[in-house]
């Protein structure tokens, strides 16, 4: 009886000491999960979310649309101008405008109107014109801030879900709670040592916590400095409504929506321009191959139907006539216009322009993306958990499991493959324009962020150390992705500045324009002549009794024409225009008509008394040397391109530009009062005649003078190219 008891007291103490050790190690793995689960939380709150974005983009695109500058004429006179028309019935037509050639998208426009035309009710027409040109780029940037807030977000949660491999945070809980409990249930017993061993395993395995939250912050503050996507996110231009919506749709796909994509893509490059969707083609075919053939075929279909069918009708109204401006558009550059040279009339660049450029404008950052693809396979040669990131998405089919984000491999190719599809195709187009680079503008400083993380890692695991003890190498490492950072912004804040500061004068020198007396009614003319191209629009001018117009100084080019409202506006197809590019009679008044005159000297031109200038001869003569005539209301320093180091005129450096760069005087001149016999002449035909006959007179005069120089506009060519 007493061993029996004694052997039942014994059995019972030892299952109380197991139940007691496995009491012990259940407490151990929940405190371990829970405190695993809690580091996942607070690292899905360091990320980026859509209002921290977005309020810091729109504050650096609200910056731009209040000092941005007009980049190039076809902003203008393309957008800024028919705009005006459609608000207050004055502003400069093109020739892609004319009902015979029909071009341009007027629904495209009338997106814009929406914007501006409140505004100009609520102000007038007075201050109410410059209140509604602000208001659209405003409109514009908070555009640009929402798409690029959008894919920021998207990319930084899709790259945190994929570093949440079996061995990452909000994994490891998971892990560890599920092996520690099977370990415990077989052994009955265990050390929270063994625990902390394992713990130190699945860390080794792991991807390192953060990369997803450090795309992000570091991918918002070249979004918000990086100059190519300052400037260009508030530019009137359909290849900027076309970065907005490839850039929004790039982030849907991210997100595993490719129907939506399609749709947001389709819509953005009819609307903008149709040669952008090159650059969406890879959405398309990422959303048909991963198991959304059909919905995407119908999103695309049906977006594109609904989007042709509503242009066709607008243009049907303002054109007067049934015909598509976007088929119109296509045909064009296709088969070219101008008995087949097409765009080229309008000049041609080498293989390499827009690299140039695109160097320019985002620096370091444009390596950097590009060599993205190269530079993953060497982060996961050198630390072996990168591999374990998930490649696809959870689902496996994007389209088919629901909106799970895909994976790390499918973001890279979603970022880049438009990148170089875009810049290969159009650096093999004879014409280019730094414009046409825009759609793919929002998509470089993001892979560049990309590249800026990963950096660290391209130490190989061995010489990292551990997790909570990193060695110097790894921390030097490190300290690179500051530097690197900041060096991009630095130079992005030269850039930016140097084109503010340098180039900005024909955007405020017409505020120097006096007002005039309404009860008058008397229309005051403001000629341009060689400085037609910098024309900043309509918009600018500060009543609507000041016009704009063109006076013979040697371009042999066709200019835009004021609209003919009793030919029928919009409708009208004047006779003078063609696609040839060749100049009109009827595009120039003379110079006696102008009331005020812009000008830019730079002191190496040649006087209308045929004084020569003091560095060079200049295409064109200066009229504003003629003092009897004209004199300075005001002027304000231009850049001389001619005189000016490359270097400090394309990059702002603080004491050694403002040494280096040379200025010429971007003047605005004013007639002085005279008597003055203008010949009586009825009708615009015979006053173009008279002009073109007395402007030519004058020209072979001042050829006399100055012996054998002639102007033929070759400068004003170059420069409204480039």
């Amino acid at each position: 009886m007493d061993s029996s008891g004694t052997l039942r007291q014994r059995r019972k103490s030892e299952a109380k000491g197991t139940s007691s050790g496995t009491e012990a190690g259940a407490e151990a793995v929940s405190s371990s999960t829970q405190s695993l689960q809690q580091s996942a939380r607070q690292r899905k709150n360091l990320l980026i979310s859509w209002r921290t974005a977005f309020f810091f983009l729109l504050i650096s695109r609200s910056i731009s649309a209040a000092v941005n500058i007009i980049h190039d004429c076809d902003e203008t006179f393309n957008y800024w101008e028919p705009l005006h028309y459609l608000l207050h019935e004055s502003g400069f037509q093109t020739w892609e405008y004319s009902s015979a050639f029909a071009l341009r998208s007027y629904l495209y426009l009338v997106l814009h109107a929406l914007v501006a035309l409140p505004v100009t009710l609520i102000f007038g027409n007075g201050i109410g014109k410059l209140n509604a040109f602000y208001a659209v780029r405003l409109a514009l940037g908070a555009l640009s801030a929402a798409s690029e807030a959008s894919l920021l977000v998207a990319v930084a949660a899709a790259l945190d879900k994929a570093t949440q491999t079996p061995g990452s945070a909000s994994s490891r809980g998971d892990r560890v709670s599920s092996s520690s409990a099977a370990s415990t249930s077989s052994s009955g017993t265990k050390d929270e040592s063994d625990i902390k061993k394992e713990k130190e395993k699945e860390k080794e395995k792991a991807v390192p916590a953060g990369i997803g939250e450090r795309v992000g912050v570091c991918g918002l503050l070249l979004l918000c400095f990086c100059s190519g996507n300052f400037l260009s996110s508030t530019t009137f231009l359909p290849s900027t409504f076309s970065m907005y919506a490839i850039t929004w749709a790039t982030s849907l796909a991210i997100q595993g929506r490719p129907a939506a994509a399609v749709a947001a893509a389709a819509a953005g490059v009819l609307l903008g321009w149709p040669f952008a969707g090159l650059a969406a083609l890879p959405l398309v075919l990422h959303g048909m191959f991963t198991g959304a053939f059909i919905p995407v075929l119908a999103s695309g279909a049906a977006t594109t139907v609904l989007v042709s069918a509503v242009s066709l009708c607008f243009d049907r109204v303002y054109y007067g006539r049934w015909t598509s401006s976007i088929l119109n558009l296509v045909l064009y550059n296709v088969f070219g216009g101008g008995d087949g040279a097409g765009s080229t009339l309008y000049g041609v660049e080498g293989p390499l322009f827009y690299l140039r450029n695109a160097l320019n404008n985002f620096n370091l950052a444009l390596p950097l993306a590009l060599l993205l693809p190269l530079l993953l396979p060497m982060v996961c040669l050198a630390s072996p958990p990168f591999r374990a990131m998930k490649g696809k998405s959870e689902s496996g089919r994007s389209g088919k499991g629901g909106r799970g984000f895909v994976g790390w491999k499918a973001v890279v190719a979603l970022l880049l493959l438009p990148v170089f599809i875009w810049v290969g195709f159009m650096s093999l187009q004879p014409h280019k324009e730094e414009r046409f680079l825009y759609p793919i503008y929002a998509l470089i400083p993001v892979a560049a962020a990309i590249t800026i993380t990963l950096i660290p890692y391209l130490i190989p695991t061995s010489l990292q150390g551990p997790p909570d003890q990193p060695s110097v190498v790894f921390s030097a490492a490190k300290w690179v992705r500051p530097v690197v950072l900041g060096l991009i912004i630095a130079l992005s804040y030269a850039r930016s500045t140097a084109l503010l500061h340098f180039y900005s004068a024909p955007m405020r020198i017409l505020q120097h324009l006096p007002p005039v007396d309404a009860a008058n009614e008397e229309v005051t003319t403001v000629c341009y002549g060689v400085e037609w191209h910098r024309f900043p629009s309509s918009f600018l001018l500060p009543s609507p009794l000041h016009h704009a117009a063109f006076i013979d100084d040697g371009f042999k080019g066709l200019l835009p024409i004021p609209f003919d409202s009793e030919a029928g506006g919009t409708e009208s197809a004047p006779t003078y225009f063609n696609d040839k590019n060749q100049a009109t009679p009827e595009q120039f008044v003379g110079d006696f008509l102008c009331d005020y005159l812009v000008e830019l000297d730079n002191s190496r031109h040649v006087s209308m008394t045929g004084e020569r200038g003091s560095i060079l001869e200049g295409a064109h003569a200066m009229r504003g040397h003629d003092k009897d005539k004209w004199e300075v209301v005001a002027s304000l320093p231009f850049v001389d391109s001619q005189r000016s180091p490359a270097l400090y005129r394309a990059f702002f450096v603080p004491n050694l530009s403002e040494r280096l760069v040379k200025y010429g005087s971007y003047a605005l001149l004013r007639r002085k009062q005279e008597e003055s016999s203008i010949p009586e002449v009825e009708g615009w035909e015979k006053l173009s005649g008279y002009v073109e006959g007395e402007v030519a007179a004058e020209n072979e005069t001042a050829a006399d003078e100055k012996e054998g120089g002639h102007s033929d506009g070759k400068e004003a060519t170059s420069e409204a190219q480039a």
